[in-house]
């Protein structure tokens, strides 16, 4: 588990690299964008022992990444995509 855990950190900056892209809404990569969300979404939540001394940096971006789901696709696809 704690392998995991780490792998799971060293996944996190990845994944906010593919979120911040400057053309991640675009058609061609919001696909990728919704994954990296989503993945980052999963990690916080069943798998954040490794990082609880980042968690103060993710959780921020964490929300603006949510909150602009919700302004792109609506509550309900949060709540089902997401969370």
């Amino acid at each position: 588990m704690i392998i995991f855990s780490v792998a799971c950190k060293e996944a996190i900056p990845r994944l906010v690299e593919v979120i911040n892209e400057a053309d991640a809404r675009s058609i061609e990569k919001v696909n990728a964008t919704e994954n990296a969300i989503a993945a980052v979404t999963k990690i916080l939540k069943y798998n954040n022992s490794a990082m609880r001394d980042q968690l103060d940096e993710i959780l921020p971006l964490w929300l603006v990444y949510l909150y602009n789901a919700y302004l792109m696709a609506g509550k309900f696809e949060i709540n089902v995509f997401y969370l």
